[in-house]
């Protein structure tokens, strides 16, 4: 059995991911419905609602109340990049953070793992910023758990 290791990004971060990639897979519809997308990703209703009020203020999704109410994405997911969305939630700097917790850490001053973990953070970085919600959800396969 694999270990299991702690998250990359946050918890929430990750639904707020699931959360746009949900909306931009029903583009269609002019609003989701909060308790939708609840249900199908498996997020607490009261946490999604949280995230929502977030990627709103932030003008990545539009919220309308009542009947005919709901989320859809206020920009479009192919301007939406993962990074946009850590940014939102998480603290850009974790990902330049030494990989062993070194308070100091640099090419001049290296950790033991400095050498190898650099090019990952590299790539994670690049994938981050280059990885939209578009791209995310023309790859989606099943977008319910």
């Amino acid at each position: 059995m694999a270990a299991h290791l702690p998250p990359i990004i946050s918890q929430t971060v990750q639904y707020a991911l699931q959360a746009l990639i949900y909306l931009s897979a029903h583009q269609e519809r002019p609003f989701v419905l909060g308790s939708e997308i609840s249900e199908a990703l498996g997020i607490p209703a009261n946490y999604l609602s949280k995230i929502m009020h977030t990627l709103g203020r932030d003008g990545l999704v539009e919220a309308r109340r009542g009947r005919m109410g709901g989320y859809r994405l206020q920009r479009d997911a192919d301007q939406i990049t993962v990074m946009d969305v850590f940014a939102l939630f998480d603290d850009r700097n974790a990902l330049e953070q030494c990989f062993l917790g070194r308070p100091e850490c640099s090419d001049r001053d290296p950790c033991a793992a400095h050498a190898a973990w650099g090019p990952i953070r590299e790539a994670m970085w690049a994938f981050m910023v280059t990885s939209t919600v578009d791209g995310l959800a023309s790859s989606a396969g099943d977008l319910t758990h």
